[in-house]
């Protein structure tokens, strides 16, 4: 063991040209695993606290409120580590405000540190004791005679609306009232980073549950943490049971669970084991690291062999004077343990504050509220387990070894005759096998020469230089395999990822100029828009047209005879080619619709654009009888895609004016908790659309009404009040969108006028197309980052081997250059010799890469061929592909050159010698 250990030292001191790419290799090798380990875990903690802290520590919940005698039964079960605890909303009349309330709800100790509530504190502190709150920014900013520390006594009670209580959330609504049940004092201890929308008729506060008083007598919301969060599919049901809940129809119980952050520590619903995958981080993590090892095996493996070659004579030697196969196996594997344990080390420090940096710097240049931006930064963490660096550094050993070993198993079986003749088995072996398949006929068995064989390729384009240079390629291929593989997977990622990136930022844009609108004022406001900055908008540059309307994403229950008979012949759903047949069941059809609501204006102008009878107008517009438009047509603004994928332009239903339908509050038929629902007339059909781009996809029907009916409607929604559903949307179509970022800032200023800052969003196309290039640009960086990457393996792979295989034939070009040839022709030679080593890999992966443009051509919606390849970044991707491909052509330079100019009788000298 000694001796083979000196050996090594000795072999890794005097070879320090190709000792120092092993070391180059290994580190990398050891780097990247530690990059992909550390990431993976990172990751993992990151989502971790992010879930955490965005959506609480909790594992499961119940749906019931649950009134306080049975919160004992809950606390009594071992498992439970902590309930937190939230009361149901209550409301405290304001006099001389803005707004008409407070809304209020208290929370326990366990709720204010396992929730985040917490994180929503702007200045103050939070509520500590019964009676204390914290209120969001409006409270102060719209009643300025308030302040902290103030100490308020209101009537305390619930809103009403037709003898019905009013939903938290609910927008102020026409005839509500206020129901009082008693007082409540409160003391101001905080202002909460909260801020509503105008119509919104509360402040918002949060309470504390002090768990030393006795708890307020009101129902309470429940989450849960569990000592076993293993145990919390099992558990949670018989604390419900318990609790005299009831499971429903299908046998769920009324709980939910935090499932993301259940399935992050590895933990699945067990009554559904189809969605049992495991965790992406671990799956990262595995497969990127084994995906490290086979790539480096190949790389060090090449290494190795280059440095036991150069070791022939030396080995014979040893072997001649008594060494045994094992001694000589071991001497090898020594090697590349020494070079690990100088490497290894240092290449998993670097990978891991690599990854650290990367995430900083990712983070540092992101001003949205991402897992790598704002508060979420404190979630990385500062090191990470011993354990993990164990596991890295035992993976990069373990890929030194695998490498090792094949060199250093061919290396103990040759003879001394063998090592000292420089002949390595593998070749001898691979002579014989030609000779015994009759490749190469012995002469002592009289068989005819073989007629003159035709010159390759490359000797009829170089001459004699360029064959020369084909047969030593072709001799020592084996030494160059890593390097064309990193160089064609180079190539390949980056002609490939950059051109499926561009496919679907091209399709994006070509998908928003089939829009009508391209820019889109959206007003948080259950009233109508003032008509004078309605007629503002109106007057802005370049306007078209101008449609207000507000909408809501709902469903139609059928029957399959209210198909349409063409539809149902083109295919039905099977025909639109992407899987809707999974999906839509055609005997029992249940379809998503936009249900639109028009403003009066926008209303008469459609009905009149598309004759539609004064008679059935009235009817619509008759609150007691509620009619409305159906708009059958299946294209909408993504008629692209229809014209793609050639799907038969047929109506849907086969439904006529008079006929009933229920447009529910659902959107598919399986939404639970969604029960409202609206029994409506069909008042006329239509082909036309009215102008809007927010279709239902994947059918894009429309059911058109009076803004007055929609807001009827949605009286029947569970939801009813909600910001979404009475969002109203003022669409703009401008002749050019070249000028649409002054033109949105001029909407900004007139709107202002009129509303808070937190009432409206003023959105742009451009604003579309800027977004979503930015994600696509940053993913490009990567993609090419890490193809630049694999190409500097590459070129480093090819240094040592072409420096390897030029040192191991010195003697070959001395006697080519004693037969005549020339210094100026031997470098032609090693050009060409680049040149060939290079074609293949190079011609592979454009290849490949062409072909995965055109799969993303055809994966996409919109982009052509020619459109995608013109909205390609040529000249960035040409000139990296080149630098890297000339960095070869200069290594066979700049070794070359050194042979060509060594004095002939000199080299012979040290080969000999």
């Amino acid at each position: 063991m000694n001796t083979s250990l000196t050996y090594a030292w000795s072999q890794l001191k005097a070879s320090k040209k190709s000792a120092l790419f092993l070391l180059l290799s290994i580190f990398l090798s050891s780097m990247l695993i530690a990059a992909v380990c550390t990431e993976a875990f990172l990751g993992w903690q990151r989502e971790g606290s992010y879930l955490r802290q965005k959506a609480g520590d909790y594992h499961a919940s119940l749906r019931e409120t649950i009134p306080r005698d049975s919160l004992p039964l809950i606390g009594e079960n071992p498992e439970v580590e902590a309930m937190l605890l939230q009361t149901d909303w209550e409301y405290l009349k304001l006099k001389d405000t803005k707004r008409a309330y407070i809304t209020i709800s208290r929370l326990n100790q366990e709720w204010w540190d396992s929730m985040p509530n917490k994180s929503l504190l702007k200045e103050g502190r939070i509520p500590q004791k019964n009676g204390e709150i914290m209120i969001n920014t409006q409270f102060f900013t719209e009643n300025t005679q308030y302040q902290v520390g103030d100490t308020l006594t209101l009537p305390a009670g619930m809103r009403v609306l037709d003898g019905k209580t009013l939903e938290y959330g609910t927008m102020g609504l026409p005839g509500e009232t206020f129901a009082p049940s008693g007082e409540m004092k409160v003391t101001i201890t905080g202002i909460m980073d909260m801020e509503g929308v105008s119509d919104y008729p509360c402040y918002t506060a949060y309470g504390y549950i002090d768990r030393s008083e006795p708890f307020p007598d009101t129902n309470y919301k429940v989450r849960l943490r569990l000592s076993h969060p293993r145990m919390a599919y099992e558990i949670m049901p018989q604390i419900a049971e318990n609790l005299n809940l009831h499971p429903d129809a299908d046998g769920a119980w009324p709980v939910s669970y935090h499932e993301n952050l259940l399935e992050l520590y590895g933990i699945k619903d067990p009554a559904q084991p189809e969605s049992s995958e495991p965790s992406p981080y671990l799956v990262f993590g595995i497969l990127g690291t084994l995906g490290v090892i086979l790539l480096f095996v190949i790389i060090i493996y090449n290494a190795f062999s280059v440095t036991a070659r150069s070791q022939l004579r030396q080995l014979g030697i040893l072997k001649s004077i008594g060494a045994s196969p094992g001694q000589i196996r071991a001497s090898v594997l020594w090697q590349g343990l020494l070079c690990a344990l100088l490497t290894v080390p240092a290449g998993i420090l670097c990978g891991f504050f690599l990854i650290k940096g990367l995430i900083w710097s990712v983070a540092g240049s992101r001003t949205s509220t991402d897992l790598y931006s704002g508060s979420d930064l404190t979630a990385i963490p500062a090191s990470v387990p011993w354990q993990l660096l164990l596991l890295c550094a035992a993976a990069a050993v373990l890929t030194v070894l695998l490498s090792a070993w094949g060199p250093a198993r061919r290396l103990a079986k040759l003879t001394p005759i063998e090592a000292v003749k420089e002949t390595s088995p593998a070749h001898r072996k691979e002579g014989i096998k030609k000779i015994k398949s009759g490749k190469i006929r012995s002469r002592k068995s009289g068989a005819k020469k073989p007629a003159f064989r035709k010159p390759r390729l490359a000797a009829r384009l170089f001459g004699y230089t360029g064959e020369l240079a084909e047969n030593t390629l072709n001799t020592g291929k084996k030494a160059y395999r890593a390097t064309s593989l990193c160089i064609g997977l180079c190539i390949t990622l980056m002609i490939g990822a950059v051109g499926m990136l561009s496919a679907a930022s091209l399709s994006n844009r070509i998908e928003l100029s089939y829009f009508w609108q391209n820019q889109k004022i959206m007003l948080s406001t259950v009233q109508d828009p003032p008509q004078e900055m309605l007629e503002e908008l109106k007057n802005l540059p370049g306007l078209k047209s101008q449609t207000v309307y507000r909408r809501v994403l709902s469903g139609i229950s059928l029957t399959k005879e209210q198909l349409h008979p063409d539809f149902i012949s083109a295919g039905g759903f099977a025909q639109e080619s992407q899987g809707l047949g999974d999906y839509y069941d055609e005997q029992t059809p249940f379809l998503p619709v936009m249900l639109v609501g028009l403003s009066p204006e926008d209303f008469a102008a459609y009905c009149e654009a598309n004759q539609i009878p004064p008679d059935v107008i009235q009817n619509i517009r008759d609150e007691q009888n509620p009619s409305v438009i159906l708009v059958n047509r299946p294209d909408g603004s993504r008629r692209a895609t229809w014209d793609k994928y050639q799907i038969a332009d047929t109506p849907y239903l086969s439904l006529l004016p008079g006929d009933r339908i229920d447009i529910t509050e659902k959107t598919s038929a399986d939404q639970e908790g969604a029960d409202g629902k609206n029994t409506v007339t069909i008042a006329a059909v239509t082909d036309t659309y009215a102008g809007i781009d927010d279709d239902a996809y994947p059918f894009n029907l429309e059911i058109l009404t009076t803004m007055d009916h929609y807001r009827h409607m949605m009286n029947s929604y569970t939801m009813q009040g909600t910001v979404d559903q009475y969002t109203c949307y003022i669409g703009q179509s401008f002749d050019e969108t070249a000028g649409l970022q002054e033109t949105k800032e001029q909407a900004e200023k007139i709107v202002s006028r009129w509303y808070g800052e937190q009432d409206y969003l003023v959105r742009t196309v451009q604003d579309e197309h800027t977004e979503f290039d930015e994600a696509i640009n940053a993913t490009k960086t990567l993609a090419v980052i890490f193809s630049l990457f694999m190409g500097v393996i590459g070129v480093s792979g090819a240094f040592s081997a072409v420096s390897g295989s030029i040192a191991a034939r010195r003697k070959q070009f001395v006697i080519l250059r004693s037969a005549g040839l020339s210094p100026e022709e031997l470098m032609r030679m090693f050009r060409i010799e680049s040149l060939l080593l290079i074609l293949t890999p190079a011609l592979i992966s454009a290849v490949l890469g062409l072909f995965t443009i055109l799969l993303s051509a055809k994966l996409f919606y919109y982009p052509t061929v020619t459109g995608l390849l013109a909205s390609m970044p040529w000249p960035l991707m040409l000139a990296l592909i080149f630098l890297i491909l000339g960095s070869v052509f200069v290594t066979y330079t700049l070794c070359g050159r050194i042979v060509s100019r060594e004095p002939i009788v000199e080299t012979l000298r040290k080969e000999l010698g």
